[in-house]
């Protein structure tokens, strides 16, 4: 069975993250949802922060692309989110001119996730937030902890998540 990814990605003063998680569709139309790996990196301490966003799309982008490939054909869609409007549009907007490295990492980030669908969602929507903050319990990561099987609306379609205006 095919499965989509979902990458949620997070940057902040200090540094960036990832979580990558794998995602069917049911007979019933729900959803299953699980993470399958997640990754995080310090940021140059006089990076701004939206180069730091950007970073962590990268880095997002290197997990999806990792992830794609380990599961040999079975990926069906992959979906990035992120919960920084800069980088976003630094992503999606090709036309845009860019300064060297931030245009470096957009054009690896469309090499390693050609077809990729990136959204936007708000930081309390944001699981990677977790891992750049600075404060994570055992509890936040614990095998039933919503680090480990997504948040709600990761169990949604991506119509449903639209129209309910999560991205």
């Amino acid at each position: 069975k095919e499965v989509d990814i979902m990458e949620i990605h997070d940057g902040s003063q200090h540094s960036s993250a990832t979580a990558v998680y794998a995602r069917c569709e049911l007979e019933d139309g729900s959803y299953s949802t699980t993470m399958l790996f997640s990754r995080s990196s310090l940021c140059p301490v006089d990076q701004c922060i939206p180069r730091n966003e950007l970073q962590s799309s990268h880095l997002g982008a290197t997990a999806s692309y990792i992830t794609k490939v380990a599961l040999k054909g079975k990926v069906k869609n992959i979906y990035t989110f992120g919960d920084s409007m800069v980088a976003l549009l630094w992503v999606v907007n090709k036309d845009l001119k860019l300064k060297s490295w931030a245009f470096a990492r957009v054009q690896d980030i469309h090499r390693l996730v050609e077809n990729a669908e990136h959204y936007w969602i708000k930081g309390v929507d944001n699981i990677a937030d977790k891992a750049t903050k600075g404060q994570v319990t055992v509890e936040d990561v614990k095998s039933e902890s919503s680090w480990q099987n997504g948040l709600p609306w990761m169990y949604t379609s991506i119509s449903t998540m639209k129209s309910e205006g999560t991205i």
